[in-house]
């Protein structure tokens, strides 16, 4: 383990524990909380120097309360942590999204108004397919790290996701760091 990643680990355990055990109403509640969060976003920062590591970033964005679904956070955690589940259905999935997606950007709802109402409902029924789709591979089990890359760049690609009490910069730094570690990665 890094000794920047310990030291911002030690520092955000330390903070924490102390406001978890404040009792409700405490006169220091609000800058012990204000605190812990203060050392989560730099652990949120901090190189992680391991998969786990990747994973505690992962529980800790989603604690802050992001704007990403649920479903996709414990999908990327699944990922990570998971033994091998079959990849052939996976790449079956993302070959979907990435089809459903295709047509969606390709299509032309026509020159005229009239031939735009027309078009309408189509485009309607390609977007809901690229949602079928999308949703349908971020819930599909992948065999290996860059199968959860993939599923983390389609997140980012689908979504212009932000990270509460998180910077852009900071948000695209971890979205770099999680792309590369789990690109890195082994096979599960």
């Amino acid at each position: 383990m890094s000794a920047a990643w310990h030291e911002a680990l030690a520092d955000y355990q330390r903070k924490r524990a102390y406001s978890d055990g404040l009792p409700l109403g405490a006169p220091d509640e609000d800058a012990a909380v204000d605190a812990y969060c203060v050392a989560m976003d730099g652990l949120i920062v901090t190189p992680a120097p391991d998969r786990a590591s990747v994973a505690l970033k992962i529980r800790l964005i989603r604690e802050r309360d992001c704007d990403v679904s649920d479903v996709w956070w414990d999908a990327l955690l699944a990922d990570i942590e998971a033994p091998q589940p079959p990849a052939p259905e996976f790449d079956a999935a993302l070959a979907e999204f990435e089809r459903c997606r295709q047509a969606e950007q390709a299509f032309s709802p026509g020159a005229t108004l009239e031939e735009e109402a027309v078009a309408e409902p189509a485009l309607e029924a390609i977007i809901e397919a690229t949602d079928a789709a999308f949703d349908a591979m971020i819930a599909m089990p992948v065999t290996h790290a860059k199968h959860a890359a993939l599923k983390l760049k389609a997140i980012d690609d689908q979504y212009d996701v932000c990270a509460c009490g998180l910077d852009r910069d900071h948000l695209d730094q971890v979205k770099r760091e999680l792309l590369s570690a789990l690109q890195a990665g082994d096979p599960a």
